[in-house]
């Protein structure tokens, strides 16, 4: 969004300030004004410009460097809720996976002799995750392979880095998904974690099976995720990789239970308790 004001001053000149700006919350009243000095010296102010954000969803975030950023929040549930912003954040990999990794499993070496990927997180989107934001933790899903020797967050030591190797779609369903699972959960359940951002690669896999989960629990509809879905996506839409992630939960409850139940009675099985359940409702819902 570009905000351009003209001042009108004492001096007879006008003076025309521009700002790009980005990233507001929806469903918000903005207020704003411009403060400037002019080439006399002369502070000079506008008039107090407000304006009313859309409620339109996901809300998508400009990070430069990272492609696919989204807030988690803003979402609204059945009993007409709405899930908070500017809390939790999912995007793709804030660096490139290693050099060294291949989808090829023959070809794959050890992760320990691996070669860290380059940072894709620009500096000034560092510095709007970190100092604007308050991003606290990085929850990194990738696999060991894709992390290699990582140790700390490309956004630097004051970001705490979690790398919880995690599976999507029906591996949900094995021991190892199930695992996954359960950490990511109680990690998001954790307050002291938050602000947050969770990823993947490419924002679309692993990432968007978390967000499902988390979203779905707390009674956002399905249509909604569905929509946020397509956006997940991207170039490579496909239903039937959603349909995966939608269809794990019908055998946890019957055809009539709503999908939040179905996910709660997958994260009672998993052992997450049903005190990290409502500790995470009572954190992310407004």
């Amino acid at each position: 969004m570009v905000v351009e004001q003209n001042l009108n001053t004492h001096d007879n000149k006008t003076y025309i300030g521009i700002a790009n700006v980005c990233n507001f919350m929806v469903g918000k009243t903005i207020c704003w004004r411009v403060k400037g000095t002019t080439v006399s010296g002369k502070t000079v102010t506008s008039p107090v410009g407000v304006f009313q954000t859309e409620d339109l969803l996901p809300r998508q975030i400009t990070l430069p460097g990272v492609d696919n950023v989204r807030d988690v929040g803003g979402w609204r549930t059945k009993d007409g809720r709405r899930m908070k912003q500017g809390l939790i954040f999912r995007s793709a990999g804030l660096n490139w996976d290693s050099p060294d990794w291949t989808w090829d499993i023959s070809k794959r070496i050890d992760p320990k002799l691996s070669r860290i990927g380059e940072t894709a997180i620009l500096p000034e989107g560092i510095q709007y995750f970190v100092e604007k934001v308050g991003i606290k933790t990085e929850l990194d899903l990738r696999w060991d392979g894709e992390v290699a020797t990582m140790t700390e967050s490309p956004m630097g030591p004051r970001v705490k880095w979690i790398h919880n190797s995690s599976l999507d779609y029906g591996r949900l369903s094995e021991e190892e998904g199930k695992a996954a699972s359960a950490r990511n959960f109680k990690f998001c359940a954790d307050l002291d974690n938050y602000p947050l951002d969770f990823h993947c690669i490419a924002d679309a896999d692993r990432t968007g099976t978390l967000a499902y989960i988390l979203c779905g629990l707390v009674g956002v509809s399905e249509d909604d995720l569905r929509k946020d879905w397509e956006v997940t996506a991207r170039d490579y839409f496909n239903y039937a990789r959603y349909d995966q992630i939608s269809h794990i939960f019908d055998q946890y409850g019957t055809p009539e239970d709503p999908l939040s139940v179905k996910i709660q009675n997958y994260l009672l099985e998993i052992g997450v308790t049903q005190q990290g359940i409502d500790a995470f409702k009572t954190l992310i819902l407004e």
